[in-house]
């Protein structure tokens, strides 16, 4: 018999590595108890954006999963969710530590974790997914601060790594024909979170260069309002950068498109951006790689793991004076502003050696495309995700 699966959710990471990625198997849409709780606390966050930075915040509206029991099931596969019972066998997909936290290290409660790291270990838990090898050793980290040596081991052998599935949005041909018929130098970036991700970096390097190198283009997808994590960019700069925007003839600018659109617009462009002061994975770097265009990324968290200096351009910093490392929602101002012209100025170097020298632009492209063929192929995970829902189904009797 085929494979039930419950899942929770239909966001995006949730489409992208759960959802239909098993062809033959039935995929259930399942109940959290605790919704109700889930969605008052966003209500709540909505009129109050400083709850949402918090652990029980996070807990009660993205960490955790409390299903009724689902007989028929075979296994839920949840993205960064604990499931809080032992009705059911479950696997979990995470994208940077399992269970997640949104604590300061020095001032970490770790009573929740505690909780949490029994269900977990639990043989209903039959699999933990990590996006990436820094997802992987971050996990370990967290655990060291509070488990055993015996609860680190078993969580070892339930653990391992499983880059997200890409399918590849171009061929060869059209990569060389992309970059042959090249009149001037196309740019696109594409994040929500314009501090964070590095976007409003983007539009000052470029307002600088634009004088001196007419021929570019950069489309700019992101929103300078209604996301939590914008709280990075402060009122002065924000006016800043709106002006760039309004005024800006190299620019084309929208506040949200649809995925679709976003594939359409990388398959188009030949460099992509994502100069990221913390990114935990970065899905854009592989759409952007799986279209022919090679990108700017910088070297944080698991970004070093899907670029490199062949296949596109790292920004280094590893010099950065960063007290809290990756916690990213931690950073004082002095240490957001400090940051920021780090990677504007590695930023703006690179940008300057494309524009100097775009003959190996095409060669770069092709080395992209090529690293999505080899290490994110939709039949290796589709095979890996076959195994452990199989394994799943005997567990349950079927």
């Amino acid at each position: 018999m085929n494979p039930i699966v419950g899942v929770y959710s239909d966001s995006y990471p949730d489409k992208r590595m759960i959802l239909n990625k098993v062809p033959e198997a039935q995929y259930i849409q399942i109940k959290n108890r605790r919704e109700n709780v889930g969605r008052a606390l966003r209500l709540i966050g909505r009129t109050f954006p400083s709850i949402r930075q918090t652990e029980f915040y996070a807990q009660g509206v993205h960490f955790t999963l409390d299903a009724p029991c689902y007989p028929d099931i075979d296994v839920i596969h949840t993205f960064n969710r604990v499931c809080l019972h032992d009705r059911n066998r479950w696997i979990a997909t995470f994208e940077k530590t399992f269970p997640e936290y949104f604590s300061e290290e020095s001032r970490i409660d770790f009573t929740l974790m505690k909780k949490q790291l029994p269900l977990i270990l639990s043989d209903q838990c039959v699999a933990v997914l990590a996006m990436s090898q820094w997802a992987y050793n971050y996990e370990l980290w967290l655990l060291s601060q509070f488990a055993n040596q015996e609860e680190i081991k078993r969580m070892k052998e339930k653990m391992t790594v499983l880059y997200p599935p890409q399918e590849l949005l171009i061929t060869l041909e059209e990569i060389k024909q992309k970059f042959a018929n090249m009149q001037k130098v196309k740019f696109l970036y594409v994040g929500n979170q314009v501090k964070r991700k590095g976007g409003a970096e983007v539009l000052k390097v470029f307002q600088e260069l634009y004088r001196k190198y007419p021929d570019f283009s950069l489309v700019f997808i992101g929103s300078l309002d209604g996301n939590y994590n914008n709280f990075y960019l402060d009122e002065k700069e924000k006016i800043e950068i709106q002006s760039v925007i309004q005024h800006a003839d190299w620019l084309e600018y929208h506040e949200k498109v649809t995925n679709e659109e976003v594939l359409k617009l990388a398959k188009q462009a030949h460099i992509g951006l994502l100069p990221s002061m913390g990114d935990t994975f970065g899905f854009s770097v592989l759409e952007m790689q799986a279209s022919g265009c090679p990108v700017i990324t910088t070297d944080r968290q698991a970004l070093p793991e899907i670029n490199n200096d062949r296949c596109g351009w790292l920004i280094n910093t590893k010099d950065a004076q960063l007290p809290h490392g990756d916690d990213f929602a931690h950073y004082t101002r002095d240490e957001v502003e400090s940051f920021s012209e780090l990677i504007k100025a590695q930023l703006k170097t690179a940008i300057t050696g494309i524009l100097d020298n775009p003959r190996r632009l095409g060669e770069k492209a092709e080395w992209s495309f090529n690293r999505i063929k080899k290490n994110h192929s939709p039949e290796m995970y589709e095979t890996y995700l076959r195994n452990i829902y199989w394994r799943a189904g005997s567990f349950h009797g079927r």
